[in-house]
């Protein structure tokens, strides 16, 4: 018998990685620590894209990250915002990388 027990539950994605498959998709990461390997892209090949890093959110991974990667790719955007949030990678973070900014 347990007496004034408190279960913590913690989703750990090993090796999850953002994908977006049209426009105007969200993906939010709250609480958790998601994992991935290779490369993260925010809009590669579509618009109005968002990542949104939040409360103690923690995305990290091996590879780089981009943020529109095409010249298409317009009005993608990440925020990570909240105490403990963070999006790490092991190389590059960039921004319109092939794209207009």
């Amino acid at each position: 018998m347990v007496i004034g027990a408190v279960a913590l539950s913690v989703r750990v994605a090993p090796f999850a990685r953002p994908q977006y498959t049209a426009n105007s998709q969200t993906i939010t990461i709250g609480g958790v620590h998601s994992n991935w390997v290779g490369t993260c892209y925010v809009g590669n090949g579509f618009a109005f894209d968002t990542l949104a890093i939040q409360n103690a959110g923690v995305l990290s991974g091996v590879g780089s990250g981009y943020i529109g990667n095409n010249s298409g790719d317009t009005n993608n955007t990440a925020a990570v915002s909240g105490t403990g949030s963070v999006w790490s990678n092991t190389a590059s973070l960039y921004a319109g990388a092939n794209a207009l900014i």
